[in-house]
């Protein structure tokens, strides 16, 4: 069967995105210190775990 439902009504554009990756809550780079660590908490909009993953 046919789904006559065009891209549109099944993926409506109802946020500003930016970016493909704007809301995956990936940082492009590690932060390098704890202040960038810190600012990268302040400006996303997602859930940053609030302690450090341990270095391997």
């Amino acid at each position: 069967m046919r789904d006559d439902n065009t891209n549109e009504e099944r993926f409506p554009n109802i946020s500003s995105t930016a970016s493909m990756s704007e809301c995956t809550g990936l940082m492009p780079t590690i932060p390098e210190n704890e202040e960038a660590y810190e600012a990268y908490q302040d400006l996303s909009s997602m859930e940053i775990p609030k302690q450090k993953p341990k270095k391997k």
